[in-house]
């Protein structure tokens, strides 16, 4: 949207060539009668292949205008209620559905939706920007003010490409990315660029950029009160067999993302797709759990069309480049994404199921025992030593360093309370020792706006069990700014839709239900609804990874550079890859 002067269309040319492997299947822009307001859009058919749905797609008034990302899942059930309240559709399609949804109940469409969705709509009546994201964040939505403009976008570096947008790194982004291993939202790694927090919306005018208002509350949902029931766990199976089923709706084939976990196998033992093909990345590294021959067995059993893609590191080390031009915010994961979306992606699929938010839904980590150990610890005998932390931490710090396990020292300081226990086991580094690869005006500046234990106790919550403030933090903090931007991401650099059936609202209220005898539920719960065999249930768990660490600590050696070992080798390499992307933008 523009304040000073008309919208033209190399000014959405400028973002949208930047998002060519989002959408290869169309495009189109659109530009407002007064000329201060344009859209762009790259489509990726899914749903409805037909010319009906391409975007930007107008109502039948011309009043309405949106671009949409995303799926919109229950979108079948809201068109036929608006049908029977005499909407008149042209297309099959859910972006319709939100143009007719919207024109019926306004904003308040948000809390009918069922799915993952970054969207924004021109209401030429009321002269406005209407944009939203979904609950869980499973869609990005970016947004920068020049002043002049406001511009927003799925991706940060497509708003980079942009001349009036400023190359100015944020220092809350860049202390983020060090201490997190990716940088949590708001923040992103430019000034000028936020991004509209999940399960937000805002309202853009001529006047102002509206402040984003939450439209949903995730905390609330997450400790509400369990439900006890005898038959929890077919609840959760029959939850199980929706989400998948809704996920799978689409007028291309399905595919799915195979480990030998729980997850994934679960979906896959549900789903109702004939012929379903499944993909698992091995690997030629000894020090990698290899998860193929189980993702194979199990994939036999289900009778899949199984392709298992072996990843070498000749193979990473030729696409390094390309990836990291890929990744749209530094990260310390999203690379098994990556490779894994582009081989599905090789053998003709558009659409691939992932099991990702089974762990965070239903305690699969080590964090769910490892955090309260540790707060145990902080007070053991009932004193509260970490008070003592900063005392031990300074006398400590160089010790634990030179041993390569640096941040051992904040055992004691770190174990007050959900929050602070969840950053040191989470945590890549901590703040003691980010002058080591940051200014000191860039660590005092980054850390104030972060605000990073604030925050997280918040989003812990203070009355809830130990065990469900590790969930909220784990959904709020690693699921949604990690391991969902990195999927979207590194699928959508494939052109590949990445869907999360786990991920789901209806789901997760099945999962926070209890069992007769007060316990709750589990993965294992997960695995016996889905009637998966004894070696998929009882196999260590040993998650979905590519050895980048080491491999990125070869590439230092082989260009002389010395590099700490473990991931925040390859941290650095990133954020150093990602500085040098944003200084090229900028000539």
């Amino acid at each position: 949207m523009q304040r000073g002067r008309d919208v033209e269309l190399h000014d959405l040319a400028s973002i949208d060539e930047g998002m060519v492997a989002r959408g290869p299947d169309g495009h189109g822009s659109w530009i407002s009668q007064c000329r201060r307001v344009g859209l762009s859009h790259r489509r990726l058919a899914v749903i409805d292949l037909s010319e009906n749905a391409a975007q930007p797609m107008r109502s039948s008034d011309g009043n309405l205008t949106i671009v949409f990302n995303g799926e919109i899942y229950n979108y079948q059930e809201l068109r036929r209620s608006l049908q029977n309240d005499g909407s008149v559709f042209r297309s099959t399609s859910d972006t319709e559905v939100l143009l007719s949804l919207y024109r019926r109940h306004g904003k308040q469409m948000l809390g009918m939706l069922r799915g993952m969705y970054a969207f924004a709509l021109w209401d030429d009546v009321r002269k406005e920007l209407f944009a939203a994201r979904d609950p869980f964040g499973i869609k990005p939505l970016y947004f920068a003010n020049t002043g002049e403009m406001i511009l927003v976008a799925s991706q940060v570096k497509a708003l980079l490409r942009h001349p009036s947008v400023s190359r100015e790194l944020d220092p809350a982004g860049q202390v983020g990315f060090y201490l997190l291993g990716q940088v949590p939202e708001p923040f992103t790694m430019l000034r000028q660029i936020e991004a509209l927090p999940a399960g937000h919306y805002m309202i853009v005018t001529r006047e102002s950029l509206g402040q984003p208002r939450s439209f949903t509350d995730l905390h609330s949902l997450l400790t509400a009160p369990a439900t006890m029931a005898y038959d929890a766990e077919r609840m959760i199976g029959l939850a199980l067999s929706d989400t998948v089923k809704a996920h799978s709706v689409a007028d291309v084939p399905v595919s799915l993302f195979l480990s030998a976990g729980i997850d994934s196998c679960a979906i896959a033992a549900t789903a109702p797709c004939e012929g379903l093909q499944a993909h698992t990345l091995s690997y030629y590294d000894p020090t990698i759990v290899d998860e193929s021959e189980g993702a194979s067995a199990f994939a036999k059993r289900l009778a899949l069309k199984h392709s298992v893609h072996v990843i070498t590191r000749e193979d990473f080390h030729q696409e390094l480049s390309t990836l990291l031009e890929a990744m749209d915010q530094p990260s310390i994961d999203g690379v098994n994404t990556y490779f894994i979306s582009k081989l599905a992606r090789a053998s003709g699929v558009k659409v691939a199921l992932s099991g990702l938010g089974g762990d965070e839904l239903l305690g699969g980590y080590s964090t769910f025992q490892r955090v309260p150990r540790l707060l145990r610890w902080g007070r053991l005998f009932g004193v509260p030593w970490y008070k003592l932390g900063p005392i031990l931490r300074i006398l400590t710090a160089n010790l634990f360093s030179k041993l390569g396990i640096p941040k051992h020292a904040g055992l004691l300081e770190f174990s007050e309370d959900s929050a602070t226990a969840y950053f040191l086991l989470r945590g890549l580094m901590m703040p003691w020792e980010l002058h080591t690869v940051l200014a000191p005006s860039v660590i005092e500046d980054g850390l104030q706006r972060l605000s990073l234990l604030d925050r997280m106790r918040e989003s812990a919550g203070v009355s809830t069990s130990i065990y469900e403030q590790v969930r909220c933090l784990e959904l709020t903090w690693y699921m949604k700014n990690q391991l969902l931007r990195d999927s979207d991401w590194a699928s959508m650099a494939h052109s590949l839709e990445l869907r999360v059936p786990l991920v789901d609202s209806k789901f997760l209220k099945a999962s926070l239900n209890r069992k007769a005898d007060s316990q709750r539920l589990g993965k294992r719960d997960l695995a016996n609804s889905a009637s998966l065999p004894k070696y998929i249930v009882e196999r260590p768990k040993s998650g979905f990874s590519i050895p980048v660490d080491k491999w990125a600590q070869e590439l230092a050696s082989s260009t002389a550079e010395t590099l700490p070992r473990g991931l925040r080798s390859w941290a650095r390499f990133v954020y150093r890859a990602y500085v040098n992307q944003v200084h090229a933008a900028g000539k």
